[in-house]
């Protein structure tokens, strides 16, 4: 979870790893750490999950995640667009 994060992100490789279909999320530019990543073409994946807690709760971080390459820091970002829709106990 990284409520810095303005949107939901899935590592590009995770992604082909589960077999997501990838939509087309149009041209965008992604700020990572106070970089800007040039605009480019930009895809989309529907993820269908939960997350447990360490207390055994379950939270759904179903939703639409826009792939971009993590370098394998992590697999998925869940970002501000989910915490403010989403009633959420944090563990």
């Amino acid at each position: 979870m990284d409520p810095g994060a303005s949107h939901c992100y899935i590592d590009t490789a995770f992604a082909k790893q589960l077999g997501l279909p990838f939509r087309h999320a149009g041209c965008m530019s992604i700020i990572t750490a106070a970089t800007k990543h040039h605009p480019e073409d930009r895809y989309q994946v529907r993820l269908n999950g939960r997350i447990r807690g360490i207390t055994g709760n379950y939270a759904d971080v179903t939703g639409w995640y826009t792939v971009f390459d993590l370098k394998s820091a992590c697999d998925i970002i869940i970002g501000k667009n989910w915490h403010s829709k989403t009633h959420h106990l944090v563990d």
